[in-house]
């Protein structure tokens, strides 16, 4: 890389020889002169005097690049480069899991739809089994009481046959001989 003078003032343009640039100590002006001094419209800087000649000195922004960058940044770069074309060759593929996808979910909502009308019947159903339950354990209940009752009853028979044939007993002993169509009468009974 070209140096820059170390002190201010006019210098001719290398790539164009016909125009001045002026260096104001730090920094190049964007805008040239021809030979004669500066226009109107540049910077203020004092003229070139008359009939000087102008050192020759290079202009770092309009010199020729000749930048090489650093082994490290030109890893990068082609490693970025790798990752674009990689990226997009993925590009496709993602595009097309997604539209997969797309279609899975349309599918997923439509059953969804469906279990949920589902759903609707078996809480219909539900409900109807709940009553029939209920109906079940009212007769059970009832059942329950029937058996109770049949217990009272056949204890009761059981009490009666004893004091029957307690009574046939004490007839016999009397003297008559029971009959045995009146026990059965009894128990038919």
């Amino acid at each position: 890389m070209a140096e820059a003078p170390a002190s201010a003032g006019w210098c001719p343009d290398l790539q164009i020889p016909s125009i001045l640039r002026w260096w104001d100590g730090s920094r190049w002006t964007t805008v040239g002169t021809s030979g004669a001094g500066p226009t109107t419209w540049a910077p203020a800087p004092p003229r070139a005097p008359a009939g000087a000649t102008p050192r020759p000195l290079r202009v770092p922004e309009l010199a020729p690049s000749r930048w090489v960058p650093p082994a490290r940044e030109i890893a990068e770069r082609d490693e970025l480069r790798v990752e674009l074309a990689d990226l997009k060759v993925q590009i496709p593929i993602l595009r097309h899991q997604r539209d997969v996808m797309r279609g899975e979910l349309v599918g997923l909502m439509n059953e969804v739809s469906s279990l949920g009308r589902d759903r609707d019947g078996l809480v219909t159903a539900t409900a109807d089994l709940h009553g029939e339950l209920e109906m079940l354990r009212r007769q059970h209940q009832e059942l329950e009481c029937l058996r109770s009752e049949i217990g009272v009853l056949r204890q009761e028979k059981a009490r009666l046959d004893k004091e029957m044939v307690a009574s046939l007993r004490d007839r016999t002993t009397e003297g008559s001989p029971p009959t045995s169509t009146s026990y059965q009468r009894f128990h038919d009974s």
